[in-house]
């Protein structure tokens, strides 16, 4: 009996680290990004050097819900984001050290925002978070150092500033 759990536990364990084998990093334009299981989409990475970049909302015919953790870090040229209104989810350090970010609109679609999301964005003077927002991770706001104001939607039910 010992025999046949571990063998089930090897297999299964194999078919987990195999899962994720199976998933194609798509590109468009200057995106890389994967097709979420909801049939989403979730920018992985930019590879451009613009300064001023706005995310589209769909790729492909797919719609962009999720930005992945520190898929537009350390581009230390880009300055503002626009990010599209069907965008829930920023992943951990998604900004981190991009040194130059001055500005950034979040969506008021936005529910979850990982960790550090804005770390080491020492232009970054103004944050404006929506009255959805009901997940903020930890330091979000790290080392910005030339941060001046948070605003939280009044009828945030979750977060105020105080």
């Amino acid at each position: 009996m010992k025999k046949i759990i571990i063998i089930l536990a090897v297999l299964m364990a194999s078919l987990n680290l195999l899962s994720g084998c199976f998933a194609e990093d798509l590109s468009y334009g200057d995106f890389s990004y994967t097709i979420l299981p909801d049939g989403t989409a979730e920018i992985l990475r930019y590879r451009g050097e613009d300064a001023d970049v706005t995310i589209p909302e769909t790729l492909d015919g797919f719609t962009v819900t999720s930005l992945a953790i520190q898929a537009f870090a350390r581009i230390e040229t880009l300055r503002s984001v626009v990010i599209p209104d069907s965008v829930t989810t920023l992943g951990d350090n998604v900004f981190g050290e991009c040194t130059a970010l001055e500005s950034v609109n979040i969506p008021e679609a936005l529910t979850w925002m990982g960790s550090g999301v804005f770390q080491g964005c020492v232009l970054l003077e103004k944050a404006v978070l929506p009255a959805g927002l009901i997940r903020i991770g930890w330091n979000p706001f790290d080392r910005c150092d030339s941060l001046r104001s948070i605003e939280i939607a009044a009828d945030n039910p979750f977060f105020s500033v105080q």
